[in-house]
């Protein structure tokens, strides 16, 4: 399939799907669960990452990851202005909001909720900027040192995620590790189970962590070891599930990543307004987030599934990035990810 790594694909879907029950307002404990699991998506971007001038670097991760922020951003930004003539209780402005949304604060309540998750994209642009620049000057170990300093500076939030970006760096680096020394896992269920064991006494007593307003937890230390186990879950649930029929819905939404990291939360704009009918949505949506959550992603799956990859390109900023690049009759069909 278009030379695409196929447990990758799964790892990205599984990922992505948890992005979207950690979006449905589900109960505190389960947040907390899946509050740890950017280290899977920098994980897989590392072991993606191939030494390039650092000049091509930047440029290509601008266009594969900055262009999409601001296509999507600024759809849902429209989206969100329209929907707030129907719905006079959301209150946001549009001039402070676009300021926001330009210096990368998208912190929840600092603007409309939809925008909020891609804060992921100028993160994962900023890691692969920060890897290549350290490894340029031979100074990889010294940049992964000083991520791993981020947590005790307090919660102070810098412009483009530099300071989540920083504290990523030793997630990333891991799966270029994986890759460079071509690790393979033999018993996928024993690290399948005991990276959730492990990450289950992390949460018992770090707590949720937050790392768009940079809560590191109550044990900063235990964060790094809680993100470390989704990479050990999402390696070892892949390895289960490869050469299992499912496995393709889970391909399906992986190769779909950024049209659904970007409009997942829009799709519950006309649910919002479905359920404002007859009772108070956001109580529906907190005490019936699983019912909520079947229905968000069954709506993304149809969207992913029937949507021609043209379409899809559009709306996450794909098609004008093949142009850009002088491409643009090269784009597979409904192949969206992160890498």
């Amino acid at each position: 399939m278009n030379g695409r790594i196929r447990w990758l694909d799964i790892s990205r879907g599984f990922l992505i799907i948890l992005v979207v029950l950690a979006h449905c307002m589900v109960p505190r404990v389960v947040f907390s669960f899946l509050s740890y699991l950017v280290a899977g998506y920098l994980f897989i971007s590392g072991y993606l990452h191939k030494d390039r001038p650092f000049g091509i670097l930047v440029v290509r991760r601008f266009t594969r990851l900055i262009i999409p922020y601001f296509v999507m951003g600024f759809m849902n930004i429209a989206i969100f202005f329209v929907t707030q003539l129907f719905i006079t209780e959301l209150n946001f402005t549009f001039l402070e909001t676009q300021k926001k949304f330009l210096l990368v604060y998208l912190g929840p309540g600092e603007v409309p909720y939809s925008l909020s998750p891609l804060w992921y994209l100028p993160m994962f642009f900023m890691v692969e900027v920060f890897y290549g620049m350290f490894r340029k000057l031979h100074l990889t170990y010294a940049g992964i040192v000083l991520g791993l300093l981020v947590p005790f500076f307090g919660r102070t939030k810098l412009p483009w995620e530099i300071d989540t970006a920083l504290f990523g760096l030793i997630f990333f680096h891991i799966g270029v590790l994986y890759r460079r020394f071509k690790l393979k896992v033999r018993k996928p269920l024993l690290l399948l189970s005991s990276s959730i064991v492990i990450l289950s006494l992390v949460v018992k007593y770090n707590g949720l962590v937050d790392l768009n307003t940079k809560y590191y937890g109550t044990f900063p230390l235990l964060t790094f070891v809680g993100e470390i186990c989704y990479i050990g879950i999402i390696i070892g649930f892949s390895a289960l599930i490869e050469k299992r029929h499912f496995s393709k819905v889970l391909e399906l939404f992986g190769r779909n990543t950024l049209f659904i990291l970007g409009y997942h939360i829009v799709i519950g704009i006309p649910l919002y307004l479905i359920f404002s009918r007859f009772m108070d949505p956001i109580a529906f949506v907190r005490k019936y987030w699983y019912i909520y959550f079947c229905l968000n992603i069954s709506i993304v799956y149809l969207l992913i599934r029937f949507l021609p990859g043209k379409v899809i390109h559009l709306f996450t900023g794909e098609l004008l990035t093949a142009q850009i690049q002088g491409r643009g009759a090269k784009i597979p069909q409904k192949v969206v990810t992160m890498d």
